[in-house]
């Protein structure tokens, strides 16, 4: 076996001696071994046997020489050479060979592999021109430039003799005889490479798009059968986070009427950086020098001296290949807050920004957060709710929540109507949920609302698919209850109002299912409690955690005077109505939320954290001194007129009911009904919720893009149970458990007469 060793550098520093060639950097801490390394590096140019080197020092030094030589071979300062090999003069000084020694590549492997490469550049430009030209210089013997007069720029000073390869006219886009196809296009011309990604795709060839964008230049994704993304899904993202997407689609159009299609400014020092950089990545991309990462596109602006890598999900539908999971955290546990560099990206982000919020009355150790979504409206008919707000005690949480109510919103959104079922439930009522199971409107509704139908059985909707969780059975369910927004078509029926309860976002399917499922169980509590005037009992303050009494207390400091009532049902899942009062002129004087988790402290937590959501919209809209007076409850429609209802002292009234009760329970007999911590955790509290009376559908409305990320987004509906509702008339009194919940909780209800106050609920 022989041995040589690269050129290297061997440098006597104060603390050690190090051996550096290229990027690398090896410490040998002993000072003593600076002479014997340079003149065993200084040997090793030419191949020799370990017993033939061993000659040339030493006995003493053998056994540190042998270590020496074993520290440099792991670092490929020294390698094994066949028998074989010559004692020619090797060039491994050569800048390009120290370059590619990094990966333990040579230039001539590198070229033998770029030399069988076939690429084509499609459309005569400076850029184009000047990439071929670094092609070539690299490695690549087998371009071609193709004609593509829709892609073809001002060459200027360019000639075209210095380019080695004649132009070639492709026919009908058949790219047949080509490995890769790259094309650079100005910004307003990417719907001809949206068109050649597509060809590529269709033919089994690899793509590599540029966009030139006036300061900016835009490279990749590298595109190829079976890709996590392409360009069609980068050029869409791009499109779904500008603030104003009519302006970019309008200059789309006007690109028409321009004579020349090269309306940009860039500096021609772009040229040169634009092509290094692609050619580059393009050799990495065939070679594997490193493992590539094709679902990038990197921005380039030399003004700001800046690259900027950024990761694209596939969008939904796309035609680039299989959806799959997208492995971008080797063996770390998938989580939303590991997902959070994926998700993140102002320009082709899923989630475009998330901002911290200051309210101007600031609570300490309470953080807000807003997230704002890309626009779904790219993929699909609908428009999402792009804003979302997170708040919490901790940082991280509210950030979290924050985005996790921003994909909840974004799922909700993309569905494709004409997929979904239109029917009525009696050509398919073996298979879909019953109109008598779902908690409707009184008869008098319908009269005085005719945008509404009556859902019976000869009622035409859309039904999406759904799990029914006791049966474990696909059943259908109307859409107008899954998706949100959900606007019906005209032939179609409105039944219920379509808002977010049950949504819920995690990393796990069961999390998600009983976030979702704990959401509905806490709005049909607040209900039955608000329109049955029942005085739920008072959770007692001194008996509270001191974690919960410290958030109390600064809230008291500030003038803000907080209850906490226990608004627990038959479900007997912990559920807290929150109660928030002041008399300060820049709050609202009253502000209400409510939480229910499987936990007493939790629910608490997150009952105050909603509070605080609830008091800052207030403390806005009392910014806009919008006319209270005027508000009057028969006019209430919107969520903001249920907060602004309150917000006139005169109404706080109607609200002395809450506040009657003499029952102050302890936080320890509370806590008492925490749900175990358990595998089995959604089935513990489904059976409980089918111990009560009540059904429960699980919809995965999870879009394959969350889906990828290894995401969940739930649909929980609870049919028979009483829904949160907004606006006045819109009271659903057919409700049973109106008459069975209070009974069962032991409350002696003397008024028949039901609330028709409008909540204070946001």
């Amino acid at each position: 076996m022989r041995i040589r060793s690269y050129i290297a550098q061997v440098i006597h520093a104060a603390d050690a001696v190090y051996v550096i060639r290229g990027i690398t950097k090896i410490k040998f801490p002993n000072l003593e071994f600076y002479y014997p390394i340079k003149k065993l590096l200084k040997i090793l140019k030419q191949p020799i046997t370990e017993s033939e080197l061993l000659t040339y020092f030493d006995e003493n030094f053998h056994f540190n020489l042998q270590q020496i030589i074993s520290v440099l071979i792991q670092n490929n300062i020294i390698i094994i050479v066949s028998d074989t090999e010559g004692t020619e003069n090797y060039t491994d000084d050569e800048p390009e060979a120290i370059f590619y020694w990094h990966f333990k590549q040579t230039p001539t492997e590198i070229r033998e592999k770029l030399a069988s490469i076939k690429l084509a550049i499609l459309g005569i430009n400076e850029f184009s021109v000047t990439l071929m030209r670094s092609l070539e210089n690299a490695g690549f013997k087998n371009c071609s430039l193709l004609f593509e007069p829709n892609l073809n720029m001002p060459l200027d000073n360019i000639k075209y003799e210095t380019i080695k390869t004649p132009f070639i006219t492709p026919i009908n886009n058949d790219f047949s005889s080509f490995d890769c196809i790259l094309a650079v296009a100005t910004h307003n011309q990417r719907n001809i490479l949206r068109v050649l990604n597509k060809n590529c795709l269709n033919q089994k060839k690899h793509f590599y798009p540029i966009i030139i964008n006036n300061l900016h230049a835009y490279i990749g994704p590298f595109v190829f059968p079976g890709c996590p993304a392409c360009f069609e899904c980068a050029s869409k993202r791009f499109i779904a986070n500008i603030e104003n997407p009519s302006i970019f689609q309008a200059e789309q159009q006007s690109e028409k009427e321009i004579t020349s299609t090269f309306i940009n400014g860039y500096h021609s020092c772009m040229v040169d950086a634009v092509a290094s950089f692609a050619c580059i990545e393009i050799i990495n991309n065939f070679t594997g020098l490193i493992p590539p990462l094709f679902n990038k596109i990197t921005d380039i602006c030399l003004i700001n001296q800046q690259a900027v890598p950024s990761k694209i999900i596939k969008i939904p539908g796309c035609f680039c290949g299989t959806q799959q999971m997208l492995n971008f955290h080797n063996s770390k546990k998938i989580t939303l807050k590991n997902l959070i560099p994926d998700l993140i990206d102002k320009k082709f982000g899923i989630i475009q920004r998330v901002s911290r919020v200051y309210p101007e009355l600031y609570i300490q150790d309470i953080h807000h957060y807003y997230a704002y979504t890309c626009n779904t409206n790219m993929f699909c008919n609908q428009n999402n709710i792009r804003y979302s707000k997170g708040v919490a005690i901790s940082k991280e949480r509210a950030i979290l929540k924050a985005i996790g109510e921003g994909i909840e919103r974004y799922c909700s959104a993309i569905y494709d109507k004409e997929t979904l079922l239109f029917s009525s439930f009696k050509n398919i009522k073996k298979n879909a949920l019953s109109p008598e199971h779902i908690t409707l409107y009184s008869n008098e509704f319908y009269q005085t609302h005719p945008k509404y139908s009556r859902f019976n059985h000869d009622t035409k909707i859309r039904w999406a698919k759904a799990i029914n969780f006791k049966t474990k059975t696909e059943v259908f369910v109307p859409a107008s209850m899954v998706y949100l927004p959900y606007h019906n078509d005209p032939d179609e029926s409105k039944i219920i109002q379509n808002i977010s309860t049950g949504l819920a976002c995690h990393d796990s399917y069961e999390t998600a299912a009983i976030r979702a499922i704990c959401e509905v169980i806490e709005r049909d509590a607040f209900m039955i409690f608000w329109r049955k005037q029942l005085s739920p009992p008072l959770i007692d303050f001194n008996s509270l955690p001191i974690n919960i009494k410290n958030i109390l207390k600064n809230y008291q400091s500030r003038g803000l005077d907080i209850k906490l009532f226990n608004i627990t049902t038959d479900i007997n899942v912990p559920a807290v109505l929150a109660l928030m009062e002041s008399n300060r002129t820049d709050q609202p004087p009253l502000v209400m939320a409510g939480a229910c988790t499987t936990s007493a402290e939790t629910t608490i937590l997150s009952a105050l954290e909603e509070l605080e959501l609830s008091r800052q919209y207030g403390a806005h809209l009392k910014k806009q001194k919008i006319e209270i007076s005027k508000i009057d409850s028969k006019i209430v429609n919107t969520q903001k007129d249920h907060v602004l209802y309150w917000h006139n002292k005169k109404n706080l009234i109607h609200l002395e009911f809450l506040k009657k009760s003499k029952i102050i329970i302890d936080y320890n007999n509370f806590s008492k009904i925490d749900l175990p911590i358990a595998d089995d955790l959604l089935q513990i509290l489904a059976n409980k919720v089918f111990k009560a009376g009540l059904d429960i559908y699980l919809a995965n409305i999870t879009s394959e893009d969350i889906a990828s990320l290894g995401l969940f987004v739930i649909r929980a509906i609870l049919p028979n149970a009483h829904p949160l509702s907004f606006g006045y008339g819109y009271e659903q009194f057919a409700c049973a458990r109106l008459n069975s919940v209070p009974i069962h909780l032991g409350f002696t209800v003397k008024n028949s007469i039901l609330n028709k106050t409008p909540h204070p609920y946001p």
